[in-house]
């Protein structure tokens, strides 16, 4: 693509140059966020979206016992329309945030990696990996853990029980 806009720009009077690079560059926008899109839609929010409406929907259930079967039936289609266009709302602003932030010859090189088998198994365990990881967040209290620090170094933010320990 590169070397077509140059021949033409060679080839053509001086006046017709501005016209070319910007094609080029429309060009390169274009197929960036085309490479964007696919890398984004194979990223971790996209894949999280289902497992997370579909935990929604079913704590709504739960939580609404006196639903009938058909109204469980229009409220899982109703969140099935919904988790569809979060996960495509979220690809596009995924989408946007890599071509504004990387280069076309990375998002090139992603998109190489995002079409490859590992990249294919990364996907398939992603819901096995996100499970584990959220499990393993339950037993992490970041916040906990600074102030206790943060206590013992400076006699600040202490619970009244750490302060008499």
């Amino acid at each position: 693509m590169i070397q077509l806009a140059a021949l033409l720009l060679l080839a053509s009077p001086a006046g017709d140059a501005p016209q070319v690079e910007a094609a080029s560059v429309d060009a390169d926008k274009e197929e960036a966020m085309a490479l964007a899109r696919e890398i984004a839609a194979n990223g971790f929010l996209p894949t999280l979206v289902p497992l997370q409406t579909a935990s929604e929907i079913d704590g709504m259930i739960k939580d609404n016992p006196d639903l009938t079967s058909a109204e469980i039936e229009t409220l899982r289609t109703i969140g099935a329309r919904h988790a569809k266009q979060l996960r495509a709302r979220l690809i596009d602003l995924d989408a946007k945030a890599y071509a504004d932030a990387l280069s076309l010859s990375d998002l090139r090189a992603l998109a190489i990696f995002e079409r490859s088998e590992a990249a294919a198994h990364r996907r398939d365990a992603m819901p096995q990996i996100m499970m584990s990881v959220v499990t393993s967040l339950g037993e992490v209290d970041y916040g906990g853990g600074v102030k206790k620090e943060f206590c013992s170094q400076t006699g600040n933010l202490c619970e009244t029980s750490e302060a008499a320990d």
